[in-house]
């Protein structure tokens, strides 16, 4: 299997960082990547938007993680139709109700296949819209994202008293202390440039206060980390 990950691995690095210079990379493609820009192209459905998380298999499963980095390649790249097939698929399938996403979808019809909300992958789609508005300064996905954030607001621990303050748990089924690192990481770039693109400062507290969670929790080597980040087995029941 070929998953979109094994071509963007550098987005990561890109997107979390606080400087806004990372924004304006060159759009010059190197031969492979046209090659990976094109299999992404050839995983997309025309009828959904949706882009096959994997090139082989029958399993048709559109991970909302894969199209947010598939959003992030295709603006990059200048396809700009095809990651606007993609945001407007993200915004029809937005839940009405809290702005979450479920995490994956059949690529062919939408149709949800793991109903969970998942804190991560919501925040990839947001990082993803931020990536499109900063290039293209195209605001119309702004309120999606703003209901996105609106989603993981409910997962946030807002109790000061609590040595988990500041941070979110894993997803909206999951109990309090269910907390994974790489999906705050995820938030506060999510948070952060959407508070940058909104000249919105409440967001860029809420990302603040998850880069000091993460700081001093989550962070090996500071004197007030625990273990909980190693996540104890949990299964969400839908």
């Amino acid at each position: 299997m070929k998953p979109i990950l094994f071509f963007l691995l550098s987005a990561l690095l890109v997107l979390l960082t606080s400087t806004g210079t990372v924004w304006s990379l060159t759009t010059e493609r190197s031969s492979n990547g046209q090659e990976q820009i094109d299999w992404i192209i050839d995983q997309q459905n025309l009828s959904t938007g949706l882009v096959d998380s994997y090139e082989s298999g029958d399993d048709d499963e559109a991970w909302i993680y894969d199209q947010a980095l598939a959003i992030i390649a295709l603006t990059k790249a200048g396809e700009l139709d095809r990651a606007r097939m993609i945001l407007d698929k993200m915004e029809f399938l937005q839940l009405d109700n809290d702005g979450c996403w479920y995490e994956g979808y059949q690529a062919e019809d939408a149709t949800a296949i793991n109903q969970q909300c998942i804190t991560g992958p919501i925040a990839w789609v947001v990082i993803g819209i931020n990536f499109y508005e900063r290039q293209t300064g195209d605001s119309s996905y702004a309120a999606m994202a703003g209901d996105a954030l609106g989603c993981l607001d409910t997962m946030r621990n807002e109790n000061e008293a609590d040595e988990w303050y500041g941070s979110l748990k894993f997803s909206t089924a999951a109990p309090d202390t269910l907390i994974s690192t790489e999906h705050n990481v995820d938030a506060y770039s999510a948070y952060y440039w959407r508070g940058i693109l909104d000249s919105d400062n409440s967001y860029i507290a809420k990302a603040n206060l998850v880069l000091d969670y993460l700081r001093t929790e989550m962070w090996a080597p500071s004197e007030d980390s625990n273990d909980i980040h190693e996540v104890v087995p949990f299964v969400v029941e839908v």
